[in-house]
């Protein structure tokens, strides 16, 4: 067993790697972005360069570092003395089931009303809700107005019920709702300004929206919900005297072309894509991987654990495929596993059986989508063949990692490398196996 000192060193460097989104100023963040290509950048040129207001759609992966992102911007902005509000709409909204802009707009104005000074003492939300439903009959029942905020976030997220309720009350008053929603929005934008004196403009960023997923047998309804609300219903959710940021799902970008075009300005979609370790010729790429190694440099003293030669860290980081969420996941197995040895550096067979633990995560593989992964692997393109069972799976495979994004001029994707070996090996078995069933 290890040394007392050398335990608590790991445990130390254990909880460092932290999962959770980076808050400004913190010491462990690392630019990952050239200039050119910095997605937060972007957005916040869109933003200054628009005055008054703008919408502008963000997507990104689950452990991309969108959130952190999210963060930096905000932090940026308040530097330019705008007013910022960042929310969490899956705090409000059940991200697994189909969105409507019924209860989208609701929680959006909730979750700003809450965010923002003065908002939940004037409780402005509920007032206009309730006066609104008290306008409209349906077979002579009424929806019960919760009583607070957190109430009715909590009814919103977590009772299906009482959001079918809000939806088939106001469905025909939609035009009454989106009044009152405005109206509603300019009082919080003149309450963040007067809290904010040296502020002339407000920004409200919109976190946790590309959590819109379904399970299973919910996929498909929770995609189209996600469209409509996204591409159909895009001028209902643009305000005057605001800026907004929403964060979206990937697979909107596919499914909708075009979607970021009905917003004011009309700026691209930017999305948050996985730090490149490897190019699409499958050549290492050294300033990615040095991006990652100072990532790991910022949370403690890898070299103890894993040697002064790096060779270790950069395997970890090739097979991490440039994905943050699973270099930190590969780090913390690597770690629980080096307390079983005497001493430390490591043996490479603890390195080894962290990769393996990780990689077993993602198998077994179906067929159908190893041969979709292994085109994939060949052209770097989608594996969409066709928007009605495509769609699916590419939203699949991203959420789930088997699949990378990366950018470079244009965004192309990888089969993840815990993988790649995996999915030749039984993209190799199913050629021989359809070669030798051909010859029967």
């Amino acid at each position: 067993m290890l040394a007392k000192e050398q335990s608590d060193q790991l445990r130390e460097f254990y909880r460092q790697l932290a999962l959770d989104p980076l808050e400004p100023g913190d010491p462990r963040y690392v630019p990952l972005y050239d200039p050119e290509e910095d997605p937060v950048l972007a957005l916040m040129e869109t933003i200054q360069f628009s005055p008054g207001e703008s919408t502008q759609l963000l997507s990104g992966y689950r452990g991309s570092g969108k959130s952190t992102e999210l963060r930096r911007l905000k932090e940026y902005l308040e530097a330019e003395r705008y007013a910022v509000v960042l929310v969490d709409i899956e705090d409000y909204l059940n991200t697994a089931a189909p969105v409507d802009i019924v209860d989208f707009l609701l929680a959006l104005v909730a979750a700003f009303e809450e965010a923002s000074p003065f908002g939940p003492k004037q409780q402005g939300l509920l007032k206009r809700l309730g006066s609104l439903l008290g306008k409209v009959h349906l077979d002579d029942a009424r929806v019960r107005v919760p009583g607070s905020i957190l109430e009715f976030k909590l009814s919103l997220k977590s009772s299906p019920d009482f959001t079918e309720q809000l939806r088939r009350y106001l469905a025909g008053s939609l035009g009454e709702l989106v009044k009152d929603v405005r109206e509603l929005v300019a009082e919080i934008v003149k309450a963040n300004l007067i809290a904010s004196p040296d502020a002339t403009e407000v920004v409200l960023l919109v976190d946790s929206g590309e959590h819109f997923r379904g399970t299973l047998t919910t996929d498909a309804d929770v995609q189209v919900s996600v469209e409509n609300l996204f591409f159909n219903q895009a001028d209902n959710l643009q305000f005057r005297g605001l800026h907004l940021v929403y964060t979206v799902p990937p697979y909107l970008k596919t499914r909708v072309g075009g979607t970021a075009g009905k917003y004011r300005p009309g700026a691209p979609l930017q999305v948050i894509p996985a730090v490149k370790v490897r190019t699409s010729a499958g050549d290492d790429y050294e300033p990615g991987l040095a991006s990652l190694q100072n990532i790991v440099e910022l949370r403690g003293d890898w070299k103890f654990l894993l040697g002064e030669d790096g060779s270790a860290l950069r395997r970890i980081s090739l097979k991490s495929g440039g994905h943050l969420r699973d270099l930190i996941r590969l780090l913390q197995e690597v770690i629980r596993r080096s307390l079983r040895v005497d001493q430390l550096p490591i043996p490479e067979r603890i390195v080894s059986g962290a990769i393996d633990q990780i990689a077993r995560e993602f198998l077994p593989l179906a067929d159908d989508d190893v041969e979709a992964l292994w085109r994939v692997h060949g052209d770097h393109d989608s594996p969409m063949e066709s928007i009605a069972g495509g769609l699916t799976t590419l939203s699949r495979f991203l959420d789930t990692h088997l699949l990378l994004c990366y950018r470079n001029g244009r965004e192309w994707y990888d089969v993840h490398p815990l993988i790649v070996d995996d999915v030749a090996q039984q993209a190799e078995r199913i050629r021989r196996r359809r070669s030798t069933d051909g010859n029967d």
